[in-house]
């Protein structure tokens, strides 16, 4: 090819690929976040870390009295904010535990909702609670922030805190 028809080449090139272009559409892709409890949640205050025993997979409370733990799921300000939050909880114990949870969505730079939640544990069963945003009429959904503090009957745990959110992808 000689130098004359370069400038030529180039300029049909450019007008080939413009015209395929095809236009950035910007979509929310459904994620998810969830991780051991281990790593997310604390007793809530120092007496309740005697009777919790904190595991790789769980906090078990291993006391004869019920303790709170304190919980908090990661959040980012570039993703939108949570669409269903919750958590998974065992009964170790040989008669059924009343689990009874609050979802505090937000911090202390946005505005704060409680979202109580309950569940009723037969032994040796494994089950969740869930807070849903289109069940509670969120509009908008929940915040980035979601928090949980959990009442823990003697021989139960809390093994998995998290949630599903939207990630804003594209432009």
């Amino acid at each position: 090819m000689t130098r004359r028809y370069a400038p030529f080449l180039a300029t049909t090139v450019a007008a080939l690929l413009m015209g395929t272009a095809t236009t950035a559409i910007a979509e929310v892709v459904p994620r998810d976040f969830f991780v051991n409890a281990s790593g997310a949640c604390n007793g809530a205050l120092p007496t309740y870390e005697g009777a919790l025993r904190k595991r790789p997979l769980a906090v078990r409370n291993e006391g004869d009295t019920s303790a709170f733990v304190s919980c908090s799921i990661p959040g980012s300000q570039t993703d939108g904010g949570y669409s269903v939050v919750g958590a998974y909880f065992t009964n170790n114990g040989d008669a059924e535990a009343v689990i009874n949870c609050t979802f505090v969505d937000g911090s202390v730079i946005s505005p704060t909702q409680y979202y109580p939640g309950s569940l009723a544990l037969p032994p040796g069963q494994t089950y969740f609670i869930r807070w849903d945003m289109e069940e509670l009429g969120v509009g908008e959904g929940f915040t980035n922030w979601p928090n949980l503090s959990c009442n823990l009957p003697p021989q139960t745990e809390i093994s998995v805190v998290g949630g599903y959110y939207g990630f804003q992808n594209g432009v």
